[in-house]
C-alpha cells in the first residue's frame, strides 16, 4: 500500500508575501501513522497543515506536489476530498457553524448527501463514543473552549476520514479530557486505520502516542524520525525549541542521556529513580543510613512553599458566594464562587473543561451578572450597569479567540489603537513581533496572535489582567518571553489572573494557585505547595522527581538536583 499523502519539493508564499512560509519541504505519510508536526509558533506547521487538505486563495503561490492516495490533490472533487481528509483548525470556534451540537455533528453528512438513516447513526455513534450525550442538545455558544475542540473533532468523525490533520487540539483542554482525546485518537488511529497528523506544541502527553515527528524551522523540517531519534537531533543542535520536547527527555539528555531518551513521565521518573540509586539518594522523607545523601542533603529544595494562598497585597478585584446561571431554568454554572485578584499577584485557576472558569471570568470583566452573591472592584460593590464608570479602564481582558480583539489591517494599525507609536514599537519588540509590523492580524500563527492580543491589551496599562488560556498556541520562546511580562507587569502592582491548564507555564509566573469544582474554588494554595505531590495538575517534572526532590517543578531544576 503507498502512502496516504506525499508532499514534493512543496514551496509556498502568500499573496504580497517577498519571502517563502515553505521551502523545499519533502516528506510522505503511510496509511496508519500518527505523525507530530513541532516548531515555533510561525515556523510554518499550520501553513503546511492547511496546504495538505487542498485548496489556496487565488493570489497565493505554490511549487511542487502534493499527492493524497497517490493521486494530485489539486485533481479531486472538493465533495470527495472533504468526506477523506479532516481537518481541525487552531481555533474550533472557526470550525464551528452551527447553534446545537447535534445540529454540528449532522451538519457536515448533510451537506454531502448522506441518507437520512446513516447520518441519524453516524451522529449517535460519534457522540456516544466522544461522551457528548450530556451536552448533545446543548447550543454550541455556550460550550467552553474545551468542549468546542472535542466537538470540532467529533464533527469530522462522522465522515470516517481516510487523513486526520489537527492542528493544536489540545491547547484549551484540562489534563484529563487531553488524556482522554489522545486516547481517542489512538482508538481512532488502531481501528479504523486513521492517518493522523498533528500540529502541537504541549508534549509531555503526546510523544508516547506518535509514531514519528518531524521538526520545523523556518519553513523547513530540518529532522524527521522516531521520537527519540528527532529529541536528540533537535536537543544537538541545541535549538531554541528543544524545551518543547518531553521535560523526561531534557532532563536526560542535560544528564548526558545520549542512547535513550525517555519520553513520558513513566520512563522519566525510572530515570530519576535508576539515577538516584547510583548516586545514593534516597527518597524524601525515608530514613538514611549515616553519611547517605538524601533529598534533605543535596543542597536541592524538599518541600513546597509553605503557608496559605494568601497574599500581602491590596485586594482589587473579588468575588464573594457568586450563584449565576445562564438561563432561568438551567443549573448554577457557578456555585458559592469565591476567589480574591491581589495587586502585584499572578494567580491561577485550574479546572475541568466546562467547569466554570470562562463563566467566572465573564463576571469578573462584567460581561454577565451574577444572580447571587458580589463583586467588589478596589472594595466597592459593582451594582448592574455599572461596570464601566467603576473600573473606568483599569481592567485588562483577553478572550479565549485573540481575533475577536482585531479591527485594523496590520498589525501596527492594531497596536495604535490602544498604544502610542513609541509604545507600539517597544510592544512589538518585547514581544519579538517586530518583523510583523505590516501583517494583516489573520496571517499570524495562533502563538503570534496571543502576543499581538496581549501586547495591545498591556498597552492600556489596566490595573487588573484576566487573561483566559493565554498560552494557546504558543511555543516554549514565546512562553518564557510572557512570562518575563507577566513578571514586570506584577512588580508594578498589577494584579493578573490567568485561567489555564498550563501547569508548566504557572510553575513559571504564578504566585497562587486555585482549583475550580463543582461550581467553586476548593482549593487556594501557593504554587510549590499546590503543585507538591505529582497530581493531575503538577508539572511533568515534579511527577518524574517529586518522590526525591518535592519542590521541584521544571526539568532544570530537576536537571540541577541530579548533576
Amino acid at each position: 500500500m503507498g502512502e496516504i499523502i506525499t508532499v514534493k519539493n512543496l514551496t509556498f508564499s502568500y499573496e504580497g508575501s517577498d519571502e517563502n512560509a515553505l521551502r523545499d519541504i519533502s516528506f510522505g505519510v503511510e496509511p496508519g501513522e500518527i505523525v507530530l508536526l513541532m516548531g515555533a509558533s510561525g515556523c510554518g506547521k499550520s501553513t503546511l497543515l492547511r496546504r495538505l487538505k487542498g485548496g489556496n486563495a487565488p493570489g497565493d503561490i505554490l511549487s511542487g506536489e502534493i499527492l493524497f492516495d497517490g493521486r494530485p490533490i489539486g485533481g479531486f472533487d472538493r465533495r470527495e476530498l472533504a468526506s477523506r481528509i479532516g481537518f481541525v483548525s487552531q481555533n474550533p470556534d472557526d470550525d464551528i457553524v452551527t447553534d446545537r451540537v447535534y445540529h454540528e455533528l449532522a451538519f457536515a453528512p448533510e451537506s454531502l448527501g448522506m441518507p437520512r438513516d446513516a447520518i441519524r447513526r453516524a451522529v449517535s455513534v460519534t457522540a456516544s463514543a466522544f461522551g457528548m450525550e450530556q451536552w448533545f442538545e446543548d447550543r454550541t455558544d455556550t460550550l467552553s473552549g474545551g468542549q468546542k475542540q472535542i466537538l470540532s473533532l467529533a464533527s469530522v468523525m462522522t465522515l470516517g476520514p481516510d487523513l486526520l490533520i489537527l492542528d493544536e487540539p489540545l491547547s484549551m483542554l484540562d489534563p484529563t479530557s487531553a488524556r482522554r482525546f489522545l486516547d481517542m485518537l489512538r482508538e481512532i488511529n488502531t481501528e479504523y486505520g486513521t492517518a493522523i497528523i498533528i500540529s502541537e506544541h504541549s508534549t509531555n502527553l503526546i510523544c508516547e502516542y506518535v509514531h514519528r515527528i518531524m521538526f520545523m524551522d523556518g519553513g523547513r523540517i530540518v529532522a524527521d524520525g522516531d521520537p527519540r531519534e528527532c529529541a536528540k537531533a533537535v536537543f544537538d543542535m541545541n535549538h531554541p525549541m528543544a524545551g518543547g520536547f518531553p521535560a523526561a527527555a531534557e532532563i536526560a539528555y542535560r544528564l548526558g542521556e545520549r542512547e535513550r531518551l525517555p519520553m513520558n513521565v513513566r520512563e522519566g521518573k525510572a530515570f530519576v529513580a535508576d539515577l538516584c540509586a547510583k548516586k545514593g539518594i534516597e527518597p524524601a522523607g525515608r530514613s538514611a543510613a549515616p553519611g547517605v545523601p538524601t533529598a534533605a542533603t543535596s543542597g536541592v529544595p524538599t518541600s513546597a512553599a509553605s503557608g496559605p494562598g494568601d497574599s500581602d497585597g491590596e485586594i482589587l478585584l473579588s468575588c464573594e458566594n457568586v450563584y449565576f446561571r445562564y438561563t432561568r431554568d438551567s443549573r448554577d454554572i457557578l456555585r458559592g464562587f469565591t476567589l480574591d485578584i491581589r495587586a502585584g499577584e499572578v494567580i491561577s485557576l485550574f479546572g475541568a473543561n466546562a467547569g466554570g472558569k470562562s463563566t467566572a471570568l465573564r463576571i469578573l470583566c462584567g460581561l454577565d451578572t451574577p444572580r447571587d452573591g458580589v463583586v467588589r472592584y478596589l472594595g466597592k460593590r459593582i451594582k448592574k450597569d455599572g461596570w464601566k464608570e467603576l473600573y473606568g479602564g483599569a481592567l485588562g481582558v483577553l478572550p479565549q479567540n485573540p481575533s475577536l480583539l482585531f479591527t485594523e489591517r496590520t498589525l501596527r494599525e492594531e497596536l495604535l489603537v490602544t498604544a502610542s507609536e513609541e509604545d507600539a514599537d517597544r510592544l512589538c519588540g518585547l514581544f519579538e513581533l517586530t518583523e510583523l509590523m505590516e501583517s494583516h492580524p489573520d496571517d499570524l500563527s495562533a502563538g503570534q496572535a496571543q502576543s499581538l492580543a496581549l501586547a495591545k491589551i498591556i498597552a492600556l496599562r489596566p490595573r487588573v489582567l484576566l487573561l483566559d488560556e493565554p498560552t494557546k498556541g504558543m511555543d516554549v520562546t514565546r512562553k518564557a518571553i510572557l512570562a518575563d511580562v507577566l513578571e514586570g507587569l506584577k512588580n508594578s502592582g498589577v494584579g493578573i489572573l490567568l485561567i489555564t491548564h498550563d501547569t508548566e507555564f504557572s510553575a513559571l509566573c504564578a504566585d497562587r494557585c486555585a482549583f475550580m469544582f463543582g461550581g467553586g474554588v476548593v482549593s487556594v494554595a501557593k504554587t510549590g505547595e499546590f503543585m507538591s505531590g505529582g497530581g493531575f495538575y503538577s508539572t511533568a517534572a515534579n511527577r518524574m522527581a517529586g518522590g526525591y526532590f518535592p519542590g521541584v517543578l521544571t526539568a532544570g531544576e530537576v536537571a540541577k538536583c541530579l548533576m
